[in-house]
């Protein structure tokens, strides 16, 4: 496994920026390592990558030297255990509620002393062996990270306690799923959406730790730089090639092609 990109730049106080994947394809996995992304966010809460689709992509990360974030609900250890040794660096945790629940994640994710995870020693996190155990114990904690997500109203009152639990290192404000819980769905910058935002970058300035955040465009993440944050998911593929094949099809109906309209096509079917 290669030094992690986020946690260099975590540590250096530099900005980190993750990019979402829909489709898990590993080939625009590593075109995005190609150009250079700190971090490939996979998303396993709401998509469906299966261990080994979730292999290959983390493969492709390692092949153009860029971090994986796994996303999931963790129902065991091995939820855990397995991305971690197949080369998977982070992971974020959705919708955080419970302390006890998020020291738990540390202690699965950490080696000894910092934790209780258990030792194989011989898959892609510790370059199949090849690494001393001791050397990758060491090597494994250090380039590990966790994202804890604040995305529902239960969870405002905990910030400064998730902020506080050693092992985690980015405290993320999901503003989409907590715009939804607080009866405002999709006005992500709502001001009370933002009280929240300032909240988690406080807790985190606090306790020396990361805020997290999705940025909307380039102009927002310089807003969010300025209130304290450092950790950036944007885009998707989704994204770049519904908005690049939207652009195709309004050039070319520009000089009379005709394209179906996708309202003609449902009432057909």
């Amino acid at each position: 496994m290669h030094l992690s990109i986020v946690k260099k730049k975590l540590k250096a106080k530099e900005p980190v920026l993750a990019a979402k994947v829909n489709f898990m394809s590993p080939q625009v996995v590593e075109l995005l390592g190609m150009l250079g992304f700190d971090c490939l966010w996979i998303c396993n809460e709401h998509l469906y990558a299966d261990q080994r689709l979730l292999d290959h992509l983390t493969l492709a990360c390692r092949a153009s030297g860029m971090d994986t974030m796994l996303r999931r609900n963790i129902a065991g250890y091995h939820d855990l255990l397995q991305p971690l040794e197949m080369g998977v660096h982070g992971f974020m945790i959705p919708r955080v509620r419970s302390i006890d629940y998020l020291k738990k994640i540390v202690d699965d994710v950490k080696f000894p002393p910092q934790g209780k995870r258990g030792l194989d020693g011989v898959n892609a996190d510790a370059n199949y062996g090849l690494m001393p155990v001791q050397d990758y114990m060491r090597f494994s904690n250090s380039q590990t990270f966790i994202v804890a997500q604040i995305e529902d109203v239960e969870a405002i009152p905990l910030i400064d306690q998730v902020a506080a639990v050693e092992g985690v290192d980015v405290v993320f404000i999901g503003q989409g799923d907590m715009s939804v819980s607080m009866g405002m769905a999709g006005q992500v910058r709502h001001p009370r959406i933002l009280e929240v935002v300032d909240q988690v970058a406080n807790s985190c300035a606090r306790h020396g730790k990361t805020a997290g955040v999705p940025a909307l465009n380039a102009e927002d993440a310089t807003a969010m730089i300025d209130k304290g944050f450092g950790f950036f998911t944007t885009g998707a593929d989704y994204r770049f090639i519904r908005n690049g094949l939207l652009a195709l099809r309004k050039d070319f109906s520009s000089i009379g092609f005709n394209f179906r309209d996708m309202q003609l096509m449902e009432e057909e079917t």
